[in-house]
């Protein structure tokens, strides 16, 4: 730190980067009465949970429905702890998903005793396998299994208690959220994920996700907080392996005594950072990790309302060819740029209708899909959503000939927008390789320097009720580090 004169402020905390867990941290540790900064390289807060308006349309970035916010929910108590629930409305999609097969349609209900009956009624013969997975499923004491569960994958664990491929079938297409076959994904992870996404999903936000977030920024700064929004942090600065503060444009210096990133690690580690023994460290390590996958979308505004009881779902899912495990293992070994056998349909303005014009429509699709780079992506971008288009067209009549407004998101577009590795959705894989706490951890070697989010490493990666957790624990060591920690007492 050479020019003092560049110092423009001190704060207890600086937070870079605006997604859920930065905002969920913000909030914390700005009503416990610390001194916290938010740096945002964007114009406004939210990452993938947040959403964007072009001619009357809003249509969400990434997120299509929230789980954790029942009674035991974990974004649930989140938000009672901060007091924010009396500023949100948020409904419930019934059925959250419904999944269509050519052996039928498949509902997830919000009562999963329902879904399990239904799911037996189609087919009696496997109501052995259903019961069994579903009991693995909610079954929430994974701490005392965890030793098994952490050195396999989810197919592994599913053929000691499922016989039945479509169970397999149905239950590998709700894995096109992490992008991942299952067999490759952890076991651990797949349950974490199915317990959350099952039990308490299809959580909707009136406002959609941008209005879901924007409460967060202004119960942060009802708190005393700080947010620079459209300002990128270019260092991270320490002495003596113990962070000092950040810098940004033109070399102003803000100091801390607690830097939090809430960005990818790949960034965090070798171009923000100034420590060289750190960045030398992570090198190699980084290096070989595995992304999870990027995805494709396509957001339309149609001049028409389509709405039709049988698809008010928080996400269609569209499989036209049974075996979607193999396309997700094709795209795992990058042998096809994108997978269109399973597509989202995802339907906004059916949740709230000021989300599009007045009797008009705002969807979006989506599917999984690799990098590349931008040449291909330039080339290929409406060769593909038209494809998806067409597909989508198959189960959702009238969109081909409503389409007023029509927006296109590559893995390029996510990359530019957050500049996570790859335009990753979730961070690192959910490989069994990589859910050990101590390969990214939390904690850098850099003193009170921390991570949060889905690019730290550990069971249960990916998602928002995971994000914010990582947030919520992390408060819970940065409070009891600085002496600070009688509010989260009192959230107990």
């Amino acid at each position: 730190m050479s020019d003092l004169s560049k110092i423009k402020d001190k704060y207890d905390v600086i937070i870079i980067g605006a997604g859920i867990g930065g905002l969920v941290c913000g909030c914390y540790l700005a009503k416990a009465g610390m001194k916290v900064l938010i740096v945002e390289r964007n114009n406004k807060v939210g990452g993938y949970c947040g959403s964007f308006k072009r001619n009357g349309f809003i249509f969400d970035t990434g997120v299509h429905a929230l789980e954790g916010c029942g009674p035991n929910g974990i974004l649930n108590k989140i938000i009672q702890d901060l007091g924010i629930n009396s500023l949100l409305k948020i409904k419930r999609i019934d059925p959250s998903d419904v999944i269509i097969t050519s052996f039928g349609n498949f509902n997830i209900r919000n009562d999963i005793k329902i879904t399990i009956n239904e799911w037996t009624e189609r087919f009696p013969r496997c109501k052995d396998g259903i019961q069994n997975i579903f009991g693995l499923i909610l079954n929430k004491d994974f701490v005392l299994r965890y030793p098994e569960l952490k050195k396999i994958t989810f197919d592994k664990l599913l053929k000691r208690h499922v016989k039945d491929k479509f169970i397999t079938t149905l239950l590998s297409v709700l894995f096109v959220n992490v992008g991942l076959p299952i067999n490759r994904l952890s076991a651990v992870n797949g349950l974490i994920f199915l317990n959350h996404y099952l039990s308490d999903g299809g959580y909707y936000p009136e406002g959609g996700m941008q209005g879901f977030v924007n409460v967060f920024q202004e119960k942060f700064k009802s708190f005393g907080g700080t947010v620079l929004l459209n300002t990128t942090v270019n260092k991270i600065f320490s002495e003596n392996k113990c962070v000092r503060g950040v810098v940004i444009a033109n070399n102003n210096i803000f100091e801390s005594k607690y830097v939090i990133s809430n960005c990818d690690a790949t960034q965090t580690y070798l171009n923000l950072i100034d420590n060289q023994e750190t960045q030398v460290k992570y090198k190699k390590r980084l290096g070989n990790m595995v992304t999870s996958a990027s995805v494709f979308m396509v957001s339309l505004g149609l001049k028409k309302d389509i709405y039709d009881r049988n698809f008010d779902c928080g996400a269609l899912w569209y499989l036209r060819n049974e075996d979607e495990n193999a396309g997700l293992e094709m795209l795992f070994k990058n042998k096809t740029n994108y997978n269109s056998n399973c597509i989202m349909i995802a339907f906004p303005s059916f949740h709230d209708n000021k989300l599009a014009p007045v009797n008009k429509s705002s969807i979006y699709l989506m599917c999984n899909a690799n990098f590349k780079n931008a040449e291909y992506w330039k080339e290929n971008e409406e060769k593909v959503a038209n494809e998806l288009i067409g597909i989508a067209e198959k189960v959702v009549p009238l969109i081909k000939n409503n389409i007023e407004v029509k927006l296109i998101a590559t893995p390029q577009t996510l990359y530019k927008y957050t500049l996570n590795k790859n335009g990753a959705m979730h961070g690192w894989a959910s490989l069994v390789s990589q859910i050990d706490p101590t390969i990214i951890p939390r904690e850098s070697d850099i003193k009170n320097l921390f991570f949060v989010g889905h690019w730290i490493t550990h069971p249960g990666q990916g998602g928002i009720p995971m994000v914010a957790k990582s947030a919520y624990n992390l408060v819970n060591i940065i409070l009891s580090k600085s002496k600070q920690n009688a509010f989260m007492e009192k959230c107990r």
